[in-house]
Parts: C-alpha cells; structure tokens; sequence
C-alpha cells in the first residue's frame, strides 16, 4: 500500500513538471511570434523615423585668427553619413550581387556630390563606395523565407558632408528605396553632426597652427569602463595645453562609443560631458607674411639646390615684430617631405656661426672691453689668412678675406672671425656666463610649441666653471665667440635678436589673447634688467646697416644692396648680419 501511494505521487510530479515544461515553450514561442510579426513592424517604422534623428554635437575646439582676424583653424558643421543597406537573395548565397551594390553606389554618388560639376570627382565617390560596400562584411539576418535570405552591409557614405542639399537629397534616396518595390533593397541612412577642425590655408600654417588627433581611452564611470573619446593635438599651438577647452588631465573627452562599422571600426556619438565653452585664440601671425615667407622659403631651398648641385637638410624662417615680440611668420621646409612635417623653427638646431658676433660685440661693449674707437688688430699673420688666439699660439682663427685694424663696426660689417674673438675672449669666464644667460641661450621659449629643442652646449652654462683656464682661453671662449660650440633653434635666436636689439631679456609669443565664456585674458611680456643702452643699441644697429650697404667694399650683405634698391627701399630701412654654420 506504501509503495502504491508513493508511486502515484511520483507519476503526479512528473505529470507537473511536463505541464510547467510546456507552459514556458508555449511562452517562448509566443514571444517570437510577437517579435517576428506584429513588433517587426514597429521595428521598422522606428527604423524609418530614425533616419531624421541627429546625434548631438560633439564639443567645439575654438578658433585661432591671425593679427587681423582672419581665420587660420576653425570648427565647421559637417555631417557623417553612415549606410545600412539590406538586400533579399536567393538561399545560400552570401554576398549581395555586385550589380546590385553597383546600382547603389551610384545612386548615392550622385546625391552626395550634389551642387559639384566636378564628374571625375563623382567617378571616384563611386568607385570608393562601392569598394566600401563590396569589402565589407555581408552579414545573415535572421528570415523564416523559405527560398529567399536577408543580406545587410554597413559602410560610410560620407565622413564631412556639409553640403545641405546633398542631405536633402540622400533623405529623399531614402525614401525612394522605401517605396519603391522595383528596387532590390531596403536602405538607411544614419544622419551624424559632427564639426570638422578646418585649416583654411593648411599648406601655409602648419608649422605655427599646427593640427590634432582623436584618440581613444578607457576610463572608469560609475563603476563601469566606458570608451571615450579625446582631443589631442599633435603639433603647433593646437598641441599647447591650457588654451583649449580641457579637464583636468588636459584632455577633452566628451563622446562615449555607441556604434561599430561594418568593418568593427568604432565611431562616436552621445555626449559623454557637458563641454566648455571653445577658445578664441588670438594670434600674432600675419597670414600674408606667413604665405610670402613660405614662398621665399622655397624659392631660395630651389636656389641653393641649383647653385650647389644638391640636396640640403632643412630650412626656416621667423619673422618677429621687434615692438611686441609676436611671432608674424614662422615657416619651414623639408626637401621632399609632404605633409605633415616638423617645426624647423622649434624643432631643428644647428651652430649659428657669425650671426652672434652682434650680440657678443654688443654686451662687450656695454660691459666696458672694448671701446667703439678701438683699433683692433685683424691682420693675418698665418699662411690662410689666419691669426692665433692671444696667448694660445696653437688655435689659429681664419677670416673669409684679409683685413687689417678695425673697430667694433668695421668688425660686423667684414665679419672678421679673428675681431669677433679678439672682443668675445674678453669678456671671461662671467661674461660668456653672462652671454648665454641674457640672450636665452641653452633654454626653450616660451611658445609651448611641441617638440622644441632647447639648444645646448657642451657641460651646459655650468659646464663653464668647471673648465680650466687653458680649456676656456683655447678652445671654449674663442668658438662661442663667434658662433660655435653652441647649438640654437631659428626661435631661439630670433629671440636673442629681440632681447639685444630691446636692450632687455624678453620673449616671443604666437597668442596675443584667449577668449573664452566671455571672458578674455592677453599677453603680458615679462622683461627683464635692462642690460644693454639704447646707445650700444643705436650702434649695433647702425653697424649691421652698413651690412647690407655699399658704403664697405668688403661688406658681407653687399650683394643685397642694388636689390633692395630695386625694391624701392631706402638705406637705414633694413640690417643684417650674414653667417654660415
């Protein structure tokens, strides 16, 4: 009786389990058929509205002007376009038809090019979409058809379209392959705002402006990792921390990663943080001088390749207004280098040669060793138009051309190595100290610029004091003299020629103001100790005019002067000083 009632009880649990089995299979497939059937069509209407749905803007950078407000780098709306495109094909088969996406490809082409005549353009949107779709992959959607399979491709259509009506009309494609069933395929377009960091003259500015990158990262948010994205700039004053809108890393993240391309390339959209406000830069450039001094540039680069019969490494120029210490022009150029390239001006040292000898002569004469009326003897007495150091037989200093007595001018304008060190050995062990530490020598501007080097000698300015006397009187105190043992950025001495021709330790900049929230805030130089009076200035000066003049035979700029009065420029109007490294 026990076992009989024990058993009957078993054949009722089995009984329950099967039914409760079969409730749960009843609701699984209910479920499906709910979303096979009457959800799909909600599914698809909520696709077909999301066509017109755009994704929020992601933060503005700024904009950077030139000294008369014309725009070198600015944040333009643009907008990306992304595809989806589905296409019914016979079972079995895995790829859409190429004729298929061909028919597409140029479809979409010949919207998103809409207000261009430019046809070989067209041709080459074409090709590059459909390149896109046929490379991508071709992915199974889920179809109880019996004889027929769903096939989807997600591409790019456009990465910065801002041509309105070119989104009009990829919307009204839209709807064209949504009604018309004579068309194999449904399609979508996914409508993304994005601003597009535009460099109006780009090839001109890169050096100064620079550009950015995006890069991703990970971080931790409410306890979850989230991918963000950030701004970073790679060069030029796009890289300078604190001008841009930034957190407290110095970076700008604002977008968390939502979509993957068919490709699984990740792009962004959705706010990640509520952005800053963007940065007004004001700067010092002259973007006409920064063109012309890109030109001159070049011009003279082809110059020496023709007059020398080959290549050269690198060349700058900077142009500083001597008033205010801001940068006008700071172009550079690299032999076959295209592209992105580096600052030359910041990036590149080399020995300055004889285009120190002013600032040595200049803090010789402030300091009282050497007189302007003093007769220096520059006379050769070594085969080569050499003459030893004073009290160092064994160093013999050369001169390009045999000079006899001369003053401290006669000095600048033949630029006579052996006056250069007859003056430059003078000042001793403090004074060159005293050299390197006025002008700038041996440290970075202030720019920020990316990449600056900040010039060196061998030991550094420290590195003085612990030579001896016979290391410093032979070797040291005579290279530095005239340009030697010491490496320097074009940047560098273009602010060593500010400070000397100022008579004060000043800097460059490249911003005069930062706007932003409304509120502005300008460069304020810092100076230093006047060093240098106006009247050593005045006589400097004077010095490197008769440079490029005729009024000395053997003047080292006198080859300029019949093409400056060509130009119309009269004498006292332009200096110089000629060097080689």
């Amino acid at each position: 009786m026990s076992e009989q009632s024990i058993s009957h009880g078993e054949v009722w649990k089995t009984r329950l389990c099967f039914g409760l089995f079969g409730v749960v299979l009843l609701v699984l497939f209910g479920r499906l058929a709910w979303l096979q059937g009457f959800r799909a069509v909600d599914n698809r209407r909520s696709v077909d509205r999301a066509q017109t749905l755009r994704d929020p803007l992601p933060t503005a950078r700024g904009t950077i002007l030139d000294r008369h407000g014309r725009p070198l780098a600015y944040d333009r709306p643009v907008m990306v376009v992304r595809g989806e495109f589905q296409a019914r094909v016979p079972k079995g088969i895995r790829r859409i038809p190429l004729e298929v996406l061909d028919l597409l490809a140029t479809r979409l082409a010949a919207h998103a090019s809409a207000g261009r005549e430019d046809g070989p353009a067209r041709a080459e949107l074409r090709r590059a979409l459909l390149n896109r779709m046929h490379r991508a992959p071709h992915r199974l959607l889920p179809s109880n058809h019996k004889t027929r399979d769903f096939l989807q491709v997600d591409f790019l259509v456009a990465g910065a379209l801002d041509a309105h009506d070119a989104v009009r009309r990829l919307r009204a494609e839209v709807e064209r392959w949504r009604t018309d069933r004579s068309l194999p395929g449904r399609l979508h377009l996914r409508f993304i705002d994005e601003l597009s960091r535009t460099y109006p003259d780009r090839e001109f500015t890169l050096g100064p402006i620079g550009n950015f990158f995006i890069a991703a990262q990970k971080k931790v948010r409410r306890g979850k990792r989230v991918d963000l994205q950030s701004i970073e700039g790679f060069t030029g004053l796009e890289a300078c921390r604190g001008l841009w809108p930034c957190d407290a890393a110095g970076q700008a993240d604002f977008c968390e990663i939502e979509f993957k391309d068919s490709r699984r390339r990740r792009y962004w959209t959705g706010i990640g943080k509520r952005p800053e406000s963007p940065s007004a830069l004001a700067t010092s450039i002259d973007l006409d001088l920064q063109k012309l001094a890109h030109a001159e540039l070049r011009s003279a680069a082809a110059a020496v390749e023709a007059h020398y019969r080959s290549s050269y490494q690198w060349g700058t120029m900077v142009l500083v207004d001597v008033a205010s210490g801001g940068i006008l022009a700071m172009a550079s150029h690299y032999p076959g280098r295209k592209g992105a390239a580096p600052n030359a001006a910041v990036e590149s040292s080399f020995e300055p040669g004889s285009v120190v000898k002013p600032l040595v002569i200049a803090l010789a004469l402030e300091n009282g060793k050497v007189s302007p009326d003093e007769q220096i003897d520059c006379t050769p007495t070594r085969p080569g138009r050499g003459r030893p150091v004073s009290g160092f037989p064994e160093r013999v200093i050369y001169d390009d051309h045999a000079c006899g007595p001369l003053d401290i001018h006669g000095i600048l304008i033949n630029s006579s190595n052996i006056g250069a060190v007859s003056v430059g050995t003078r000042l001793g062990r403090t004074g060159l100290k005293d050299y390197l530490v006025r002008y700038g020598f041996c440290t970075r501007t202030r720019l920020g610029l990316p990449g600056e080097v900040p010039g060196a000698r061998p030991g550094g300015i420290a590195g003085i004091d612990k030579l001896s006397e016979t290391q410093l009187g032979r070797y040291t105190a005579p290279s530095l003299s005239f340009g030697y043992e010491l490496n320097v950025t074009a940047a560098q001495l273009a602010r060593a020629y500010l400070s000397m021709l100022s008579g004060v330790r000043r800097e460059l900049h490249l911003v005069r103001t930062i706007s932003r929230a409304g509120k502005s805030v300008e460069w304020v130089e810092p100076r230093g100790a006047r060093f240098l009076s106006d009247h050593t200035v005045a006589r400097i000066r004077a010095a490197m005019v008769d440079v490029v003049s005729d009024k000395a035979e053997q003047a080292t700029g006198r080859h300029l002067f019949t093409m400056l009065r060509k130009l119309g420029y009269d004498y006292d109007l332009i200096g110089g000083k000629t060097g080689t490294a």
